[in-house]
């Protein structure tokens, strides 16, 4: 950045620095610059650190910048090197005719400026500094967004870590039963040794209590490390909602702010079953898949592709349903407000005669309601029997496949029944793996609803009325 950009950026971000309560005025900014200690974008990062105000640069579209309206007010840095205070994006007059609210930090009237999308684009270098308000705690200072999990999951590295490698083991630990019914059926039966069915069944046992212990260590980190997270966002969430400004609470109902919060309930459940216990469930795939090459590339190939034909399956399904959830979430609020009016104005409906209007609307109401579950029913029971037909055929085709390599000396009896046990090991996790993000809009919804309360800007302090001086003063005897 140029002397030019970098005073023209401070003055800006002090404009904005004193909704916080923070005073920094432009000789501060002069004498600094002059001094050498703000000559790049890190130093205007740590100056105004020291004042409590945290500034981060960023390149984003304007797209990104319109849709992110918690950005606002930020500076924006122009082509030819000056800055404007962005106080806000315009669509009420439609998409097509969008302006940019920004104002000259330069100008004693501090007058407004709107700006054509077209015209701001053509002057803007596609840079934004944000300014926010720093709290002294770095969860609170980032901006809510899937970065913000980063540190708080690095915070655990080293046990997750541990947990990754005790995965595992218990994936390893989990072929024991399927040795025990090979080495069972291979040699226990043919030689009719009993003593060493004895030692099999003992050491099969001992492994599944030891995996058993594994299993519980493992669910305790994952459930620890989402409870640390909840209890994280839940006290946080709740101090960026003390610091909104009074008319926020004025225009939203309570209940939408309490499910604002509430929303931290999404997160860590989405955190604990989808992607902690997902990624472990995983590893499963890296121990069983090399071991069903050993048996035999054949059937591991036939296994890997029955899995991937179910997870796709399962995709498709998902999608299916989550856009019928959404017509039976407007089917449902439909009918609830066909319902409430009803009871609402039940006087003025008996007055008027409206109750054969009425019935009419209640039964479109709930036929559309129930018509839009059965839709749900058909794409849940339709993607079922389609995954229950594909296992069953995958059985067949390992037992067929199977049977052809024992004749062809390639495999055992016993194999092929621990191939099978292996597919469906496999299966799960992969399937897993493949749906997940058709999963992610779950996390979505709820990260949008806390950020709508944690990126909001914070009340003003110490505002203040704006005195102008125009000069032209004339002194009489004086």
């Amino acid at each position: 950045m140029s002397s030019r950009t970098i005073r023209s950026s401070a003055i800006s971000i002090s404009f904005i620095a004193r909704q916080f309560g923070v005073r920094v005025n432009s000789d501060s900014v002069d004498q600094a610059i002059k001094s050498g200690t703000l000559s790049t974008t890190k130093d205007l990062s740590e100056y105004f650190f020291k004042q409590h105000v945290l500034v981060k640069a960023r390149k984003l579209p304007l797209k990104e910048l319109v849709v992110k309206k918690y950005l606002f007010p930020c500076v924006g840095i122009m082509r030819d090197g000056h800055s404007y205070i962005l106080a806000g994006a315009d669509s009420s007059h439609g998409a097509d005719k969008l302006e940019i609210i920004a104002i000259d930090p330069m100008d004693p009237t501090a007058k407004p400026l709107r700006l054509s999308a077209k015209e701001f684009v053509d002057s803007w270098s596609g840079q934004v500094i944000l300014v926010s308000h720093s709290s002294g705690e770095a969860s609170k200072d980032r901006v809510f967004d899937w970065k913000w999990f980063l540190p708080e999951l690095y915070r655990f590295k080293g046990i997750m870590a541990v947990t990754f490698i005790i995965a595992v083991i218990l994936h390893l630990l989990g072929i024991a039963p399927i040795i025990y019914i090979q080495i069972a059926l291979d040699k226990v039966l043919g030689y009719e040794a009993v003593s060493t069915l004895y030692v099999l069944t003992g050491g099969a046992v001992l492994v599944l209590l030891f995996s058993g212990i594994l299993t519980y260590g493992r669910d305790y980190v994952i459930e620890h490390i989402s409870v640390v997270i909840e209890s994280r966002l839940t006290g946080d969430v709740f101090d960026k909602l003390l610091d909104l400004p009074a008319q926020t609470f004025q225009t939203t109902g309570p209940s939408e702010m309490e499910a604002k919060v509430q929303s931290v309930v999404a997160v860590r459940a989405f955190f604990a079953r989808q992607i902690l216990t997902n990624l472990y469930d995983a590893t499963g795939i890296l121990v069983f898949v090399p071991i069903l090459f050993g048996y035999s590339p054949i059937l591991a190939l036939v296994v890997v592709g029955f899995s991937i034909l179910q997870g796709v399956v399962d995709l498709a399904s998902k999608y299916r349903q989550r856009d019928v959830g959404k017509a039976i979430g407007q089917a449902n609020r439909d009918r609830v407000r066909t319902l409430r009016e009803t009871i609402a104005s039940i006087d003025a409906v008996k007055t008027l005669s409206q109750e054969n209007i009425q019935r009419r609307e209640w039964r479109s109401a709930a036929a559309k309601s129930i018509r839009r579950n059965v839709d749900l029913f058909a794409a849940t029971n339709v993607s079922g029997s389609i995954n229950s037909t594909l296992m069953n055929l995958m059985t067949i085709a390992i037992v067929f496949t199977g049977i052809n390599l024992v004749f062809a000396g390639e495999l055992s009896a016993g194999a092929i029944i621990s191939c099978n046990m292996l597919g469906a090991k496999v299966v799960a996790p992969t399937k897993k793996l493949i749906t997940f993000f058709a999963d992610t809009h779950i996390i979505t919804g709820a990260m949008g609803q806390i950020s709508e309360i944690w990126n909001a800007n914070p009340d003003r302090i110490g505002g203040g009325a704006q005195h102008i001086i125009k000069g032209d003063f004339v002194f009489k005897d004086v």
